[in-house]
């Protein structure tokens, strides 16, 4: 070794310094030996462009500068050394720009032994761009490696953030077992696997064996909370299957082994991350448009599993998403590139083949965008399903009835797997209150006006929080100090419910779907599960509302 270079990128350091070793010959790109006495700056670069760290920062050797730095400033400012401007590399580490066609050795021939094994070199990107304000340059966006390694010059702050955050939050999670169970076993009415038969075709390339999981349901039904439990809900049945009965079952071992190793992503095209016309990536070819979404969902899997800092602050995910869009080949960023990328992050610690849970949360939101958005994507989500081998996908993909969710997926050729979400009963809705300290056992079962309003109510999840939030909210005002739910005047807590969903759903488009349905719940006449209406243009069966979360079914008295 002639010379050993420690190194340093502007905006980067120190964290991100590495050592950069020269030895007695160097083979250039072409193909060409240089001896270390011909070695030239511009060598240097080509050799340091070898390295991904710098293909990060820039799109070509030409592309940097190199600055010899005095090594005992550098120690001084160490601290500092991140916010350095390249004025700053100058001024204050006595910085010298290294000419490209100057022999490397002219920059270090009156040294001392001492200094010599304490040579620093600035490398500062030219290219405009985020870079120069202490910003990372974007990666090959299509390869997982090197957008690995792009994303963790940033400040990572993995965990995953909830979707709802609102007032009803840490309700109990209740009244949805039917729903975890057909992920899990699937539909063996409609032949639709879940989970665990899925697993056994994990690589399998046939539609029939990997229906997609959706759950299309009316506003407010808890679409989002299901989405933030789902990583209990699995882990809980994982948990069951540690039976001695199973013991010798290696199906139902593989899935155990696999399921240690589960990563749960919730996207939305909501709230933090609303669905824009900035998600669509528009390509001409010839006559026709080819409307690309699939980046945008990859953007999103990227920033919510890690959440990246820049120097002053969180992005938001509109600065993130216009960083990334910076770069003109970010159309490459496929759902597999994202994919990777977390499943590289992942198997540091853990085995190979990880299981990746992926909640898209308001798909419909999407197609308002554009209505040739979300065609394309649903197929590259069902064929992530088919495809990857070290990754076992479980997309769940959650967006009301008012969209063309399921006609995407429809056309796409893939099965749909209905995942229900039924109103609560009056139990459950009770039991909420109760665990919330709000009302006691006595109060939940002989106050009238109460057990009226909940009825009334009818477990729909979002008009619950309301009134929950409206009776603490009003039991705090008038008895701040015992917090007596008898204090609370009912009639007045449900005129609020009322105005706020009217004024939240604009629920006059359902009643209109629903005038069949209103009139026979009014006439108190029975009907049959499975009897068709017209539903928004289309024959749906009383089932299929119920599993949307728009009525309740309850068994008829037949007596007389």
């Amino acid at each position: 070794m002639m010379l050993s270079l420690n190194c340093l990128i502007l905006g980067r350091a120190s964290e991100k310094s590495f050592t950069e070793d020269i030895g007695e010959e160097y083979d250039t790109d072409d193909k060409v030996k240089i001896k270390f006495v011909d070695f030239k700056v511009s060598h240097l670069k080509e050799k340091l462009f070898r390295r991904q760290i710098i293909k990060d920062i820039t799109s070509s050797s030409e592309y940097i500068d190199l600055w010899k730095v005095d090594g005992k400033k550098v120690n001084e400012e160490e601290n500092n050394l991140k916010e350095f401007t390249e004025s700053d590399i100058k001024e204050k580490l006595g910085g010298v720009k290294m000419v490209g066609k100057n022999k490397l050795k002219s920059y270090f021939i009156k040294m001392s032994e001492e200094e010599e094994e304490d040579i620093h070199v600035f490398i500062v990107s030219t290219t405009t761009g985020p870079s120069q304000q202490g910003v990372p340059q974007g990666p090959n966006w299509n390869d997982a490696s090197s957008v690995y390694s792009w994303i963790q010059t940033f400040q990572l702050n993995r965990g995953r953030n909830r979707l709802v955050t609102s007032f009803g939050m840490d309700f109990e999670f209740c009244g949805r077992d039917d729903t975890i169970d057909i992920l899990w076993n699937g539909n063996n009415l409609l032949n639709r696997n879940g989970i665990v038969e899925r697993f056994k075709y994990h690589g399998d390339r046939e539609k029939e064996h990997h229906p997609i999981p959706v759950v299309a349901c009316g506003p407010g039904t808890g679409k989002s909370r299901f989405l933030d439990e789902v990583e209990e809900l699995l882990k809980r049945n994982v948990d069951d299957l540690d039976d001695p009965n199973n013991k010798d079952n290696e199906d139902i071992q593989k899935i155990r082994n696999a399921f240690k190793n589960m990563v749960v992503i919730n996207t939305t095209y909501g709230n933090g991350s609303p669905a824009k016309f900035e998600d669509l990536i528009i390509v001409q070819i010839d006559d026709d448009q080819v409307i690309n979404a699939e980046t945008s969902l990859a953007i999103r899997i990227l920033y919510e599993y890690f959440r990246p800092k820049h120097n002053y602050g969180r992005f938001s995910f509109s600065d993130f998403r216009s960083l990334c869009k910076k770069h003109s080949t970010i159309s490459e960023f496929t759902l597999n590139t994202a994919l990777q990328v977390v499943h590289t992050d992942t198997v540091k610690q853990k085995e190979t083949l990880i299981v990746l849970v992926l909640g898209i949360d308001e798909f419909n939101k999407l197609h308002d965008v554009h209505k040739g958005a979300c065609k394309a994507l649903v197929n590259s989500i069902g064929g992530m399903m088919l495809d990857s081998q070290n990754i076992f996908f479980i997309p769940i993909m959650a967006g009301t009835i008012e969209g063309p969710l399921e006609e995407y997926i429809t056309e796409s050729r893939y099965k749909q797997l209905r995942l229900p979400l039924y109103l609560l009963d009056r139990n459950h809705a009770t039991e909420i209150g109760k665990t919330m300290g709000l009302i006691d056992e006595k109060y939940g079962k002989l106050h009238p006006y109460f057990q009226v309003s909940i009825g009334d109510v009818g477990g729909h999840v979002r008009t619950l929080e309301y009134f929950y939030e409206f009776f603490e909210r009003e039991m705090e005002t008038k008895d701040p100090d015992k917090k007596d739910p008898y204090k609370v005047e009912i009639n007045h807590i449900m005129h609020q419910v009322e105005a706020k969903i009217s004024y939240e759903y604009g629920l006059g488009s359902y009643s209109r779907w629903l005038t069949e349905v209103l009139a026979k719940a009014i006439l108190n006449l029975p009907v049959n599960k499975d009897d068709k209406i017209k539903f928004n243009g289309k024959s749906t069966s009383y089932r299929d509302l119920s599993s949307m979360g728009l009525i309740n079914l309850v068994l008829a008295d037949t007596t007389t």
